[in-house]
């Protein structure tokens, strides 16, 4: 085992060095709830500049912070579900 450098293992309480050597985190493959222009455009099949015309016009739920449009993905959703007209009209 010459030319191996033993790993060292932080002490229990060191919880920041834990955090530097722990497994990162499986990704669930979950949608994420925030979402930024581009990711409504792909969602709504829709293209960035029209995502942008609809928040101006406060047509689709968005936060604005600074210059960066952001979505709440259920608030997304359920405006399209709102828009969507009804199926089961007989």
């Amino acid at each position: 085992m010459s030319g191996m450098r033993a790993i060292a293992t932080p002490p229990p309480d060191d919880a920041a060095a834990v955090a530097r050597t722990a497994a990162p985190v499986a990704n669930d493959n979950r949608d994420p709830d925030v979402l930024d222009a581009d990711q409504v455009a792909a969602l709504l099949g829709l293209n960035r500049k029209t995502i942008y015309e609809a928040a101006a016009r406060r047509d689709i739920p968005h936060q604005r912070i600074g210059r960066r449009l952001l979505f709440y993905r259920p608030a997304v959703l359920a405006w399209l579900s709102c828009k969507s007209p009804s199926l089961d009209r007989g």
